[in-house]
């Protein structure tokens, strides 16, 4: 499965590489760590390239990428969203999610009526934080605890909120 990572914000240095910049530093924490030999995928269009080489700051992550050689091409990719592919992460078991993973699962009551779409998720020291757009446009911070949020399906890209009285 392709999901979102970030969105190149510049490009460092003459060579080509390029820059992803998080301005809140805990959502970079909360990525799966880029590596050499990995793919990226650049746009909506899913462009294929392998990453060379990443350089890791506290608030940005650079890439030198194949097909990306000099500063005039990754000039072109500035303002474009990168996605990776979950086959090249590690597997996880079928309770545990790579925060990334739920950007698009749609929120849902007991009833499968849509309450919203997760927009965000990001580490906070704790717990994970789902930012969601409600049906009715208005964006909620909900904490990602059994507390509030029952069974999810990567299936059907959903996931049950049981305790609707934390929305605003």
């Amino acid at each position: 499965m392709i999901v979102f990572y970030g969105n190149i914000t510049g490009i460092h240095g003459l060579k080509g590489e390029i820059e992803i910049y998080f301005h809140n530093p805990l959502r970079l924490n909360s990525l799966p760590k880029l590596s050499s030999g990995m793919s990226v995928f650049i746009s909506e269009s899913h462009i294929q390239y392998k990453i060379l080489e990443v350089k890791t700051k506290p608030r940005i992550v650079v890439l030198t990428l194949d097909k990306v050689s000099d500063i005039d091409t990754a000039t072109k990719l500035r303002g474009e969203s990168i996605f990776i592919d979950t086959d090249d992460l590690p597997e996880l078991d079928d309770d545990t999610f790579y925060e990334s993973e739920l950007v698009g699962f749609k929120i849902i009551d007991d009833k499968e009526s849509v309450i919203g779409e997760v927009q965000d998720c990001y580490i906070a020291p704790a717990s994970a934080i789902l930012e969601v757009k409600l049906t009715d446009n208005s964006i909620a911070s909900i904490p990602f605890v059994h507390a509030y949020f029952g069974d999810i399906s990567r299936e059907n890209k959903t996931i049950i909120l049981i305790d609707k009285n934390i929305l605003p």
